[in-house]
């Protein structure tokens, strides 16, 4: 199942039947999947003016309706034509057609979004900056120039500030900050690439960042914050930054003091820290990259990639001769780093300014939550950080970044949250509905902690919480839980958790009072594999390397060799 590559969907026919003669006609359309916050109603409005059709596109909560009228060949083009050309970050699960009867109709519109009905659109995830976008904030005549919060239809915040489906301005953080203008005329104009993209802002309207000292007092505003952030990053300072989900915690990459004063303050001694770069040629300096590997830090999902070193130790380097690389405190005794590429204008404009890579790890004490708002940074950070780079934007719901690696030629996802989350099942949901399932919600393990639902049409996982031993990572746990019923509106008959009986999980499900199943722990990572390889209609053998998991017997099993199949398995 791959994460990163979109294809037309499986047995999409197109025609019914033999083609009808020139005169006109009508159908409506419903186009299911990854269709909104996207460019797809653009592309929709800009594909029926190319093959002159009226009718209209509206967001629903179970996708994408399009309602078409003209010329019968003319609507035969529209429909071959509408999976293959579209968005680059669309996604396209289904789509249906019925026959409808002609109104009269020459012209197109985007009309209003309809959301009288449960959820069955997938809620789109966030997408790093664009090419386009990135030449608009480095252009001196363009007037996006040096704005940190650029975006279009092709990139911006989605999932992290978003409050209900359908995805329209109104329902998401943006709501905040009216248009100006001239941001309102590019949102109305079908030649701008900016037509109906949501979160659209300029410097004259959107969101402002700021830069505060480690007591929440303001030490420069917009335009200078990013400057003075740079400069207190240039002197080997920690800097928090209030990214597209939450915190991260900065520091220059390429010495090792400054490194190693992030690691002592923040809790985290030897684990492995990320390292953002300025773009694909600094990171080939880095790193001997290959083409996946490329492709990955170049996808919107932008995740941290983890990728081999070219030199395992830079220490001997001055801090001149050694911008291009890190210093060994980031990964020590690793052969590999994790690297990326600006997930934001706000990131791009902040490494442009200092032509160094940046240490870039999670906002929070180790094993705490990431942290999203700006008065809590300060004050569960103000130990840790010498500076905090702010802004005005309300994140929504806390999202880390993804981390993923190459293994036997595959990108495998190690950590699934930004720009990855949350993720379709569609193994899960093709069983479930032979099943008929009722709603369910999925609690997850103990460490790594992720949640999944069934909502009776979606299987969904959602993003990485973290290690369940900490009360505030317990107590995001339950948000999420309480926003994934919000933002799908369902509510789960059922729940499944682990068999361990002091599981955080586990004993939260349990005060639910709902159908409980519980499945042992090396089974459920067996199952897991057979869904990402959609092996969920096989027995297959299955070795799960994981450590220890709570066993049938109610003792303590370790590495586990197991025949398994979706409903059970044999020791």
């Amino acid at each position: 199942m791959s994460l990163f590559v979109n294809q037309p969907p499986d047995g999409v026919a197109l025609r019914n039947g033999s083609p009808a003669d020139a005169s006109r006609a009508a159908v409506r359309l419903l186009v299911r999947g990854h269709v909104q916050g996207v460019g797809f109603r653009p592309y929709v409005f800009r594909l029926a003016q190319r093959f002159r059709l009226g009718g209209r596109v509206y967001n629903t909560v179970n996708g994408v309706v399009i309602e078409l009228e003209g010329a019968s060949e003319e609507l035969i083009r529209f429909q071959e034509r509408l999976v293959a050309e579209a968005p680059a970050a669309a996604i396209i699960d289904s789509l249906s057609r019925e026959t409808a009867a002609p109104v009269g109709r020459s012209s197109f519109a985007i009309d209003p979004s309809d959301s009288s009905a449960s959820p069955q659109v997938r809620v789109p995830p966030d997408l790093a900056i664009c090419a386009e976008c990135r030449r608009d904030i480095l252009d001196p005549l363009n007037r996006r120039q040096a704005y940190p919060f650029t975006n279009c239809t092709a990139c911006g915040p989605r999932y992290s500030i978003l409050y209900a489906m359908p995805y329209d301005r109104p329902a998401t953080a943006m709501h905040l900050f009216p248009m100006c203008a001239a941001c309102d005329a590019e949102y109305h104009n079908p030649d701008d690439r900016r037509f109906h993209a949501q979160p659209n802002a300029c410097a004259a309207c959107g969101p402002r960042v700021g830069l505060w000292d480690r007591e929440g007092r303001l030490i420069a505003g917009s335009p200078t914050a990013l400057v003075a952030a740079a400069k207190v990053l240039r002197q080997g300072q920690v800097v928090a930054l209030k990214g597209l989900g939450g915190f991260q915690l900065l520091v220059r990459a390429d010495q090792s003091e400054p490194v190693g004063r992030l690691r002592q303050r923040k809790g985290r001694p030897s684990k492995p820290l990320a390292v953002m770069v300025a773009s694909l040629e600094a990171a080939e300096e880095i790193a001997a990259l290959t083409p996946l590997e490329r492709r990955l830090l170049q996808s919107p999902q932008n995740p941290i990639v983890l990728v081999q070193k070219r030199n395992h130790s830079c220490d001997r380097f001055t801090a001149a001769e050694n911008k291009a690389n890190v210093a060994a405190p980031v990964a020590p005794r690793l052969s590999t780093v994790g690297l990326f590429l600006p997930t934001t204008p706000l990131h791009h404009l902040l490494l442009a300014a200092l032509d160094l890579p940046l240490v870039a790890t999670s906002g929070n004490l180790t094993e705490g939550p990431i942290i999203t708002d700006e008065r809590e940074a300060v004050r569960r950070l103000a130990g840790v950080a010498d500076a905090f780079l702010v802004h005005d934007r309300p994140i929504v719901r806390g999202v880390d970044d993804s981390v993923v690696r190459r293994i036997a030629g595959q990108a495998v996802t190690i950590r699934l949250a930004r720009g990855l989350a949350p993720l379709p099942l569609p193994a899960v949901e093709a069983l479930a509905r032979t099943k008929a399932c009722p709603p369910l919600l999925a609690t997850g393990g103990h460490q790594k902690n992720a949640l999944a639902i069934w909502t009776g049409t979606q299987a969904i996982l959602a993003q990485h919480v973290g290690d369940l031993d900490n009360p505030e990572t317990r107590s995001t746990f339950n948000r999420v839980a309480h926003d994934l019923a919000g933002l799908y509106q369902f509510a789960p008959v059922g729940l499944a958790c682990d068999l361990h009986p002091d599981y955080y999980t586990t004993q939260w499900a349990f005060a639910q009072n709902k159908p409980l199943t519980q499945v042992q722990h090396h089974h459920a990572h067996a199952v897991a594999c057979m869904v990402e390889n959609n092996l969920l209609d096989r027995e297959v053998l299955a070795l799960t390397w994981d450590g220890t998991g709570y066993g049938t017997d109610g003792t303590i099993w370790g590495g586990e060799i197991l025949r398994v199949a979706c409903t059970g398995f044999r020791r």
